[in-house]
């Protein structure tokens, strides 16, 4: 769980160090930014979705009639 977090953590990190709204402030935002915006956003959410699949294990497994793991 610690990792997933971790990871969660690190994706935010990456997306929210691009300001993307600093540069369309200042005019400089370009196609490529755009790009990589997207494909950080994506890893962020994925990261996330990581993240809400650890968190749901032991209800899960209750639903599931599974042992916790």
């Amino acid at each position: 769980m610690l990792d997933a977090f971790a990871e969660a953590r690190r994706t935010w990190d990456d997306l929210v160090g691009l300001q993307t709204d600093v540069m369309a402030g200042s005019g400089n935002l370009r196609e490529d930014d755009l790009l990589e915006l997207d494909r950080r956003v994506e890893a962020h959410r994925l990261a996330l979705d990581g993240l809400a699949g650890v968190l749901d294990i032991p209800r899960a497994a209750k639903a599931m009639r599974l042992p916790d793991p």
